[in-house]
């Protein structure tokens, strides 16, 4: 079994949450209303996504020897939720595609790659 890239183990978490998405589309709903929000709900998701930030650091320095911006991090991450908020209303639409979403996620995921490296 080869060794999977940075790409390919960020797509198939891409594709893990799209999962979550169609089986639970109201869960971005709560993250909108709630990201910013000074309540309960407001302060765990920020807590998730201090841990989702500090894993993905991990995962980027696993593969990389330069170290992935702070800034360039948090607009990637941002990219990714503002892509599977336009996928929330289309997610039928991807239904028995999963070789083409992967391979889609993966050229994005790609772009990141090259995107965060130039950085």
């Amino acid at each position: 079994m080869s060794q999977q890239s940075w790409q390919q183990i960020q797509s198939q978490k891409f594709q893990k949450a799209i999962t979550s998405i169609e089986s639970s589309p109201y869960l971005l709903h709560l993250y909108f209303r709630y990201c910013g929000h000074p309540s309960f709900v407001g302060d765990e998701i920020r807590e998730i996504e201090k841990l989702y930030l500090q894993n993905s650091e991990k995962e980027w320095n696993h593969f990389h020897a330069k170290t992935l911006n702070l800034r360039l991090q948090h607009l990637l991450a941002q990219i990714k939720v503002g892509i599977l908020w336009g996928l929330t209303g289309e997610i039928n639409n991807w239904k028995n595609q999963e070789e083409e979403l992967a391979e889609i996620c993966t050229k994005l995921f790609s772009f990141f790659e090259d995107l965060s490296s130039a950085h």
